[in-house]
Formats: C-alpha cells, structure tokens, sequence
C-alpha cells in the first residue's frame, strides 16, 4: 500500500513507469484535488490502467456524474455506510483489473500469433511487409532486401515426405537467423522462400553475409529423422535500395526476387546482386 499526503504527492506516486494499479482518491485534498489528480494521470498515451474509486461527502447527482465524467471508474460517498463497503469496492476494481490484464495478454498472444510463421518462428509474409511498407522513404535507403530458397526443395518432400521437408525448413530458418542482426528482419514468406532485411549502410558487407550464409547452409547437415540427414543448397537474390532512394516495396522486392531468379538460371546454389540490365529478363 502507498500513500500519499496531498493531491501533488498523489500525482508524482501515480507518474513512474510501474504505479499502483488501484487508487482510492479523496476529491478534496491540499494542492491537486481527486479528480484533477485523474485526469491529469489519464492524460497522455501507452500508460498503464489505473482503477480509480473516488471518495467524497459530495452526493448530488450532478456531482457524482462530473466525478465519473472525469476519469473515476467508482464513487463511494462519506461517510462510509460501513468499512466493507470499502473492502467490496475494492475487490471489484482488482477482479475488473485483473480481467483486463488476461485480455490483454491474450491480446497479445493473438498479435504474436497473427504476426508470426507458427513452423519457423520467424515473422510471415504479411509482418515483415507491413514493417517495412511503414518506413520511411529515407529508411528504405538504409536496408537491403535478401529473398533466398531453398534449391529443387520439392524434391524432399517428395523423397522423405512433409514431416522430413518441416524439419528441413525449421533448421533453415535457424541459419539464416544466425546469420543477421537481432535488428535485421526475417521472415519466412511462404513454402520454401524466406526474405531478409539488413539493416546496413554498406553493401559489401550485407553481400558478405548472405554469402557466408549460403555456405553454411551448403556445409550443414539436415536431419530428417533419427536416422538420415540430407545436404542442401540455396539461391540468394540481393538488392540495396541505397543505389535508387525512395523506390517503393513493390519495386524493392521485384528487383530482389529478379535478383533470386538470376542466381537460380546461372544454376542454383549463389548470392546474386541486381544490376539494371536483370530488368529485361521475364518474371520467372
């Protein structure tokens, strides 16, 4: 329990970051009265709830009315008709506040949930360009956009079926995150195809990294079960936006996955860079 000795002091106890979810709040009292205390502190955005029960001898129903206008979720009047009245007022706060912490934590799962790929655990298609289709146009020039997959992966699911092909997709996805910055994002796109963005200022070293990544990909063994493992090999296609500020996503990804297509004519199993001229080849 905290307490507090006037309106002010009231205030700054119910400013920190982590305050008293449940407040009982004279209207009267020295400096800040009850309800300015409220609704200065239901001003402003991202804070935490706070349950407030407004105590006060005022009792005309315009009264009451201004109290609960103002941001107090209860009223109880004085004198108290009797001490557990305080206590059963209190008790419904904490079962409505505990109510709103399960909504919100299953709100949160949801979010989670909708916005992630429930085999990889990466981010899906729909996350990753919902991120990115917010930046900014100058923070478009600030990433590169990676799209790999994986080389003839049908050919696994074919041979060893889907359970087996799972597996594969699982650990893929555990290399290429291993091989990017917690700040980069990553996301598997669908089937066999993940994308990448780096956050990094320069090019080389984003085409460092993809192609360290393909080759620890190439070097890895996958288990498929207990007994039997596979090796694979992937395709990399690489664009930086940096070289055209302010292109839009769609041209970003296209020029990217123009990118993917090129390495999989010159045969699969490499990290290729757009350049202007793949402009001319055909959708593949």
């Amino acid at each position: 329990i905290v307490q507090a000795c006037d309106g002010d002091e009231a205030f700054a106890r119910l400013s920190v970051s982590d305050p008293p979810r449940l407040a009982v709040m004279d209207w009267l009292m020295p400096g800040l009265e009850g309800v300015e205390v409220i609704e200065r502190t239901r001003d402003g955005e991202n804070k935490p709830y706070i349950y407030f029960i407004l105590l006060t001898s005022k009792t005309e129903k315009a009264e009451v009315i201004e109290g609960i206008s103002r941001g107090a979720d209860d009223y109880i009047t004085k004198p108290l008709s009797s001490p557990d009245e305080l206590y059963v007022r209190v008790r419904t706060g904490m079962r409505i506040l505990e109510l709103q912490q399960k909504l919100e934590t299953s709100n949160r799962s949801l979010m989670l949930a909708s916005r992630t790929d429930p085999l990889t655990g990466l981010l899906n298609r729909r996350a990753i360009f919902d991120d990115l289709g917010d930046l900014t146009p100058d923070q478009r020039g600030r990433y590169s956009l990676i799209i790999t997959d994986i080389d003839r992966f049908k050919e696994i699911n074919d041979t060893w079926g889907h359970k087996a092909g799972d597996s594969v997709l699982k650990d893929f996805a555990g290399i290429l995150s291993g091989g990017f910055h917690g700040s980069d994002l990553i996301a598997r796109i669908g089937g066999e195809e993940f994308l990448a963005a780096v956050f990094e200022d320069d090019p080389g070293t984003v085409n460092a990294r993809a192609e360290m990544t393909r080759m620890r990909i190439a070097e890895n063994e996958f288990r498929l079960d207990r007994r039997n493992s596979v090796r694979i090999t992937s395709s990399f296609g690489v664009y930086h936006p940096g070289s055209s500020p302010g292109s839009d996503l769609d041209t970003i990804f296209r020029r990217a996955d123009k990118a993917l297509y090129e390495a999989k004519k010159q045969g699969r199993n490499k990290v290729v860079v757009f350049t202007p001229d793949m402009e001319v080849y055909p959708e593949p």
